[in-house]
């Protein structure tokens, strides 16, 4: 079921929540809440096309955020039994214990509403899949999530060309049938990976993006098709049980993929979704839910899912606590009791991100505001070494060549990615275009790596700053044969196609629109079995008058926004201080201008921004240089997007 259908199915939504009596809390009942003045808390509605929501609510642990999710379940269901009953108001909404749900519309059902209170229990019995459901006890939504499994392998196995290549034919439905099932599996080899068609199942592709991995499935004869991710022909990990295998994270992201594609819910209730999860995977499932759920809500204690753009609305929880001295020995309370203290809870929409900065505080321990409290006061000696980099530093400069006979580590870690493509074409007449070449740095420093033969490729030098295109063709006209290069200043003279299209620390120099540019000039210019290079540098040596750096990861992305199918290998350099990675990537999907420019600026440049922020506090209590430069580069990004934003960093052309 799209999403339009999930707009139009006839139920209803959450308009508000509410608290209504005094609740006891905690699993001896030790305090009382008063919820007696409290406001509604609203829920953020999907748009009417067809659109989804996004409420989160944040708190510390015992504030009463399960509680709150587990009863708003409980009315949603409540709700639909009451509408059976004769005489029966929903006006007024649902109670369940003191959790008070009103629909938009009271005469109509809640209907494909899931809860996921704890999503790590169900990643084991995703260990081996079968078609069989097998006994499943508990609520009708664990059984509709074991259907789940089930519904993966047959759509997998119909669909995914591994396993018609295993059996010599298409596989067909009739396949499938008790009768002729175990036959059919006699042609599967527990010995060989049969890769799992992820067009079949889209929010794998993102899955197998988050994990930098391939999946696959292996054949257990007797137990059904475990999952596996396969990294290189040295490296596969299975799903695993018990703790073995995938990392808990990886298991529950792949879970949630396939619950979200499968039962695509039009009110999903997750409880903690960072559980396990790398912020990287938390930003990865925020944008499947909001693709493949209607109205989603979601608690957590993490602050990156408070920042998350995915959010409509944000709620904080706290509970003022009456504080009492307690005797050496006390009675266990047996009631309740009107005499006894009760805390109140406060509720506030955070609305602002000032709002949201001082409820993520909040979730500090005493201990996290110390260090943060020692980081910023311990500033003198990183405050001076900061200033000098930025004063010296937010100007355009280029490296120049190294001066001696060994090339540095980027420049050898491009050296073995083009030998790599020389190999597999059989000979050393490549075709190579230098996209933004600037000085030539590229081409001096590859011609020190002895085992590329340069003399043998046609390279071409582009670039159109015209200054800096004379400075290179006057070192090109004392250094090489100029039968071997060429240079332009407009890549329309450029002639494809090119065997290799490179672009060398220039990309985080780019706005969005001359990144687009530059993917589809390769789209263009690159031969069908060519291949475009991307080297960079994470973090920035020095900052630029405007620029992002962007670690492999995020680059991946952006590649991905302009229609590039791409992987990454990445060199730690200076001890780990500085990493240079290579991206190689091919042309994929065709995508708009626009749409580009708007995911490298809506999701990934905010991504990074996010990101920052968060290290914001563990980069700032540093004394290190290396760390200083660190976050000058972090403080230049940000400064850089808000130039971009306001209209002071231009494209190229414009």
């Amino acid at each position: 079921m799209d999403r339009e259908q999930i707009a139009d199915s006839a139920s209803t939504f959450i308009r508000t929540i509410n608290f209504g009596q005094q609740q006891l809390i905690g699993p001896n009942g030790e305090k009382q809440v008063d919820n007696s003045k409290l406001k509604d808390i609203d829920v953020a509605l999907p748009a009417e096309n067809g659109g989804s929501s996004l409420t989160v609510i944040c708190g510390r642990n015992r504030t009463g955020k399960s509680h709150f999710l587990h009863h708003t379940y409980q009315a949603l269901r409540a709700h639909n039994a009451n509408l059976k009953a004769p005489n029966y108001d929903a006006g007024l909404g649902t109670a369940s214990a003191n959790v008070w749900v009103r629909p938009v519309d009271a005469t109509m059902p809640f209907a494909g509403h899931v809860l996921l209170a704890n999503l790590s229990s169900f990643a084991n019995k995703f260990a081996t899949l079968s078609l069989k459901r097998g006994r499943v006890s508990g609520d009708g939504d664990e059984r509709r999530i074991s259907s789940v499994r089930s519904s993966f392998v047959r759509d997998q196995l119909l669909s995914a060309p591994s396993f018609a290549q295993a059996v010599g034919r298409p596989i067909v439905e009739e396949d499938l049938k008790d009768e002729h099932f175990e036959k059919l599996c006699r042609n599967f080899d527990p010995n060989k990976l049969y890769c799992v068609n992820t067009s079949s199942t889209p929010p794998l592709k993102s899955f197998e993006q988050m994990c930098g991995g391939k999946l696959f499935f292996r054949f257990n004869v007797g137990r059904g098709f475990e999952p596996v991710l396969y990294y290189s022909r040295n490296e596969a990990t299975t799903f695993g049980s018990d703790g073995s295998g995938w990392s808990r994270g990886q298991k529950v992201a792949f879970v949630l993929c396939l619950i979200l594609y499968y039962l695509k819910p039009r009110i999903l209730l997750i409880d903690e979704l960072e559980n396990h999860l790398h912020p990287e995977f938390i930003s990865g499932l925020c944008e499947l839910i909001r693709k493949y759920a209607g109205q989603s809500i979601v608690t957590t204690h993490h602050p990156h899912l408070i920042f998350s753009t995915h959010a409509d609305r944000v709620w904080f929880f706290e509970l003022e606590l009456v504080k009492e001295r307690p005797s050496l020995i006390e009675v266990m309370p047996q009631k309740r009791s009107d005499d006894r203290p009760h805390p109140k809870r406060r509720i506030s929409d955070l609305s602002t991100d000032f709002q949201r900065i001082s409820a993520a505080y909040k979730l500090f321990d005493a201990l996290d505001k110390q260090l943060l409290n020692i980081g910023l006061s311990a500033r003198s000696e990183l405050a001076f070494n900061l200033l000098e980099s930025i004063n010296g530093g937010l100007t355009l400069k280029v490296a120049a060549a190294g001066s001696g006979d060994r090339a540095d580590g980027q420049t050898n870690a491009l050296a073995e990615e083009l030998h790599e493509i020389v190999r597999r074409k059989g000979t050393n007449e490549l075709r190579v275009l230098d996209y933004g070449a600037g000085s030539g740095r590229t081409f001096w420093e590859l011609a020190k790596v002895k085992k590329l033969n340069l003399e043998s490729a046609q390279w071409t030098f582009y670039e159109p700053n015209a200054k800096q295109a004379e400075l290179l063709n006057t070192q090109l006209m004392d250094r090489v044969n100029q039968k071997q290069v060429t240079l332009t200043t407009d890549i329309k003279s450029a002639e494809p196609p090119f065997d290799v299209v490179l672009a060398v620390n220039l990309l985080h120099e780019c706005t969005p629109r001359d990144i687009y540019k530059f993917f589809q000039d390769c789209r263009e210019l690159v031969a069908q079995d060519g291949k475009v290079v991307i080297a960079e540098l994470y973090p920035l040596l020095e900052p630029e008058r405007f620029g992002i750096g962007y670690s492999s990861a995020d680059l991946i992305e952006v590649a991905s926004a302009c229609g590039f199918s791409v992987y990454s290998n990445n060199i730690p350099m200076r001890g780990g201080a500085l990493t240079a990675y290579v991206v190689i990537g091919r042309p994929a999907n065709a995508v708009s201008e626009e749409a580009a420019v708007h995911t490298i600026c809506s999701v990934v440049w905010a991504g990074i921004k996010r990101r920052h922020l968060i290290e914001y506090g563990e980069t700032v209590e540093s004394r290190r240089v290396r760390d200083a430069v660190k976050l000058a580069s972090q403080l230049h990004a940000i400064a850089s997007m808000e130039a971009y934003a306001q209209g002071s960093w231009r494209d190229f052309n414009g």
